[in-house]
């Protein structure tokens, strides 16, 4: 009995998205030439396109592995600071090649405090 009663408390313990009974959690969608897993090469064109549901706040980071890159560029934030949008395609340059760039594009619900990520990443060759 006092095992159903702890499994009882668990169940109920989680609401909102995290519990997925949310109809209005947020969502959030990046790509990089419609793909969130790419493998390129030096002189491709690469362009990014990112939208979001349900929430208010955006931000985004990049991580460089597996240090920062041969152009002087580091891991911290990334330009992408809007709910929805587009970049032109963008050739990627020698100074890249090698290196794995992980770029993350995270929306919030103030309200809820509910949050949803989505990831890209691009192995430049």
């Amino acid at each position: 009995m006092l095992r159903f009663a702890v499994a009882a408390i668990a169940a109920t313990a989680t609401t909102g998205c995290a519990g997925g009974t949310c109809t209005t959690c947020p969502e959030a969608t990046l790509s990089a030439n419609d793909s969130t897993d790419l493998r390129v090469n030096v002189g491709d064109m690469v362009a990014y396109t990112w939208s979001s549901a349900n929430a208010d706040a955006a931000s985004s980071r990049v991580a460089i592995m597996p240090t920062h890159d041969a152009c002087g560029n580091d891991d911290g934030p990334w330009v992408v600071s809007s709910l929805e949008g587009a970049t032109e395609p963008q050739p990627l340059l020698a100074c890249q090649r090698g290196f794995i760039y992980e770029l993350t594009f995270e929306v919030v619900q103030s309200d809820t405090g509910d949050t949803a990520t989505s990831t890209v990443r691009i192995a430049v060759e």
